[in-house]
């Protein structure tokens, strides 16, 4: 596999009897982009078998890893647990992140990251945002992606992961801004 490359995961499930896959491990350098159900072209017939997809994106380079359980609705405690699928991602030599508008890597935030982070969150409330890591893109400004875990705040809370965008525009020209959040599935 290699940098920005897609790639689809299928495995066979029965919901009419209450069969079913679940992600549970997502390690490294991947995104799960979605997930769902089909039924191969031209075959869906009522309780017939139906693909369910998990559609993964490569990130960056090195070992990353996935792994799928089983379970049956009749007795949900009684998972099987599929062996780790090892992944190794390859640099994309068509991609170059010293090219304008390449993004860079993931990499620990700086000191003036941290500092853009906490003054575009100010004011949010109903969760916190810890920044993980983050990646640039120089364009006429800097956009950024901060990988954040998320806790809300909510009786019960509850924690995941998510990709927290900023834009940067460039001196005198304006005020850093969140430009989107966006829930990572499956980490």
């Amino acid at each position: 596999m290699k940098v920005n490359e897609i790639f689809t995961v299928e495995r066979e499930v029965s919901p009419s009897i209450g069969t079913n896959y679940f992600l549970v491990r997502l390690e490294g350098g991947l995104a799960l982009l979605e997930e769902g159900t089909r039924s191969e072209p031209g075959e869906y017939r009522i309780g017939a078998p139906l693909k369910k997809y998990f559609v993964f994106k490569c990130l960056e380079p090195g070992e990353a890893a996935i792994q799928f359980a089983f379970f049956r609705a009749s007795s949900p405690d009684d998972l099987l647990y599929e062996e780790v699928l090892p992944i190794q991602i390859e640099k994309n030599a068509d991609l170059d992140s010293t090219l304008p508008g390449g993004w860079s890597p993931r990499r620990p935030l700086t000191e003036e990251d941290r500092k853009l982070f906490e003054t575009v969150m100010k004011g949010w409330c109903g969760a916190t945002y810890d920044p993980i890591c983050v990646s640039s893109q120089i364009v006429a400004g800097t956009n950024y992606r901060f990988t954040c875990k998320v806790t809300t705040a909510t009786e019960i809370s509850k924690t995941y992961h998510a990709i927290v965008a900023v834009f940067e525009p460039l001196p005198n020209e304006g005020k850093p801004y969140i430009t989107d959040i966006i829930r990572l599935l499956g980490v």
